[in-house]
């Protein structure tokens, strides 16, 4: 146990036997975030659970409402998929008593995400679950079309992100034409507000449906896009950075030109050091080696020996290649 967790933990009894609510709601505020960050969502239950009947015996019904929001997401974590939606869908039904639309939209969009996430995870109930999801993502999107008094700015990252969503509901129900309208759809939107984030992850969606079918021109461009718009001046996740220069690069290895694929990882090994872009980056710097050193071979006339060398160097490439695989 940290020492900031003992001193909460001290608090919050502290809290409880002075009968100090409000320091008691601070401090199971902040141990659930701390039990989250950590993995340890059953302690952040606990709190939560804790802040939900604090907060419903105060009347405070939004606050409610996102104590549910919260449980649910919990639940999600530790793939309780069923217990996850009863708690988003009591989270809605609080906030639509409360008429409150920004909430009602976030909550259509939370159990969407439950439906999506249940089937990326399980695979099961494959037409209901993504089916759902659509229906709830959709209903997210007209509440948040309707919205007036919302910024700008928030308005138009709630409806990049939905129809992103919506797009890769469409995706995986095979419907690639209607998933590239909304893919498309988000791009704009992202492109005119400057939401550099959401915009690299609409061109790598677009690069990933294009390779499904098979147009490399394509998928190429938009990882292109990607890799470019990671160079914006706001700054961009380097978690993120790194997926989009490494998914190029898988893209360049299956086309043969592992030299590019080599400076695409380099640079994301310049952003992150970890275990899978240091252990890519051998690779892919072993396979340009051994072509280097072939294509010098094959430049030279050396005869029946050396050629039968070049085979082995050529055999053992393709080994790397199916190794590189990331």
């Amino acid at each position: 146990m940290s020492v900031l967790e003992k001193n909460l933990q001290k608090r919050k009894r502290e809290a409880r036997k002075e009968g100090d609510n409000e320091l008691l709601v601070a401090t199971c505020t902040n141990l659930s975030d701390v039990y989250m960050e950590s993995g340890r969502f059953q302690l952040a239950i606990k709190e939560y659970k804790v802040l939900a009947r604090l907060y419903k015996a105060k009347h405070k019904y939004i606050d409610y409402a996102g104590a549910n929001r919260a449980i649910g997401e919990a639940h999600l974590e530790l793939k309780k998929f069923k217990t996850a939606l009863a708690y988003h869908k009591r989270y809605l039904d609080t906030v639509k008593s409360e008429n409150h639309n920004v909430e009602i939209q976030r909550a259509y969009a939370s159990i969407g995400h439950v439906y999506l996430t249940e089937y990326l995870e399980t695979q099961s109930d494959a037409e209901q679950n993504l089916n759902e999801a659509y229906s709830y993502f959709e209903r997210s999107m007209r509440v948040c079309e309707s919205f007036s008094l919302v910024n700008k700015l928030e308005k138009a990252d709630m409806q990049a992100r939905l129809f992103s969503n919506l797009g890769l509901v469409k995706e995986l129900l095979g419907d690639f034409t209607k998933a590239i309208e909304f893919y498309i759809k988000s791009k704009n939107i992202c492109k005119e507000n400057h939401i550099y984030e959401q915009l690299i992850s609409n061109y790598m969606s677009l690069a990933a449906l294009y390779e499904k079918k098979k147009e490399m021109d394509k998928t190429i461009h938009y990882y292109n896009l990607a890799v470019e718009a990671i160079k914006n001046p706001k700054g961009v996740n380097i978690t993120l950075a790194c997926t989009a220069l490494q998914a190029k690069a898988e893209v360049l290895i299956k086309l043969n030109d592992f030299h590019a694929a080599k400076k695409l990882i380099f640079r994301a090994h310049k952003l992150r050091t970890s275990e899978d872009i240091i252990r890519n980056l051998r690779i892919v710097a072993t396979i340009c080696d051994k072509q280097t050193k072939i294509l010098k071979n094959d430049s030279r006339k050396m005869g029946k020996r050396r050629n039968n060398n070049n085979l082995n160097e050529r055999a053992m490439i393709q080994s790397l290649v199916i190794i590189s695989k990331f």
